[in-house]
C-alpha cells in the first residue's frame, strides 16, 4: 500500500494506517533533521515527533499535492528552523555526520583515511552556503527534484541549477583544501 493510501485510510480513522506510516518515515525524517540540528539525536527525534503530531492533529492540511515524503521534511525543515532560530545554533553541517571508520574489517591505516576524508569533507559543507548545503541535504535524502522544488518553492529549473552550483562549490572547496 502507497503512502497516498495509508494517508486516506488514516483520514478514514483507521489508526494502524497513521503508525504505518509513522514507522515508514521516521528513521529518514530524524536523520534529516539529525544534521540540520548539528548531530543532536534528542532534538531530531523529538522535531519528529512534532512533525508526526502536527500530522495527527491536523489531518486535513495534507492535500496530497505532494508526496507525503516532502510534505514530512518540509514541516521537519520548519521545525528545525524554528528551533534553530530560537535557540541561535545555525551548524548546518556537523562532522559527526560523517563517523569515522565505518567499516569494521577495515585495517588502522584504512580507518584513519576515512576519517581524515569524512573530516575534511564535513569541514568542506559547512563552507556552503546555507542555500548550498539544504539543496545537498535534500538531494542526499533522495528526494526527487520534483519534490526539492516544492519543498523549497523554487521552479524545478532553479532546483537543479542550484544543486549543480552546490555541488561545483563543494568540489572546489574540497579540491581547495587538498592543495
Amino acid at each position: 500500500m502507497d503512502d497516498q493510501e495509508l494517508y486516506h485510510r488514516f483520514l478514514q480513522g483507521h489508526m494502524e494506517a497513521f503508525e504505518e506510516l509513522v514507522l515508514r518515515h521516521k528513521d529518514n525524517l530524524i536523520g534529516y533533521l539529525l544534521r540540520m540540528v548539528g548531530g543532536d539525536i534528542h532534538t531530531a527525534e523529538d522535531l519528529a515527533q512534532e512533525v508526526f503530531a502536527e500530522i495527527y492533529v491536523q489531518k486535513t492540511r495534507f492535500f496530497g499535492a505532494s508526496s507525503l515524503k516532502t510534505y514530512l521534511f518540509s514541516l521537519g525543515r520548519n521545525k528545525a528552523v524554528d528551533y534553530l532560530r530560537k535557540y541561535g545554533r545555525l551548524d548546518l553541517w556537523d562532522p559527526r555526520m560523517f563517523p569515522e571508520g565505518e567499516n569494521p574489517e577495515a585495517g588502522p591505516e584504512e580507518a584513519l583515511l576515512q576519517g581524515e576524508k569524512a573530516e575534511h569533507l564535513a569541514g568542506s559543507l559547512a563552507r556552503l552556503s546555507p542555500e548550498h548545503a539544504q539543496v545537498l541535504r535534500l538531494r542526499e535524502e533522495e528526494l526527487s527534484y520534483a519534490d526539492m522544488a516544492n519543498l523549497l518553492g523554487k521552479p524545478l529549473g532553479q532546483v537543479k541549477i542550484l544543486l549543480h552550483r552546490a555541488r561545483k562549490a563543494l568540489r572546489k572547496i574540497m579540491e581547495e583544501g587538498e592543495a
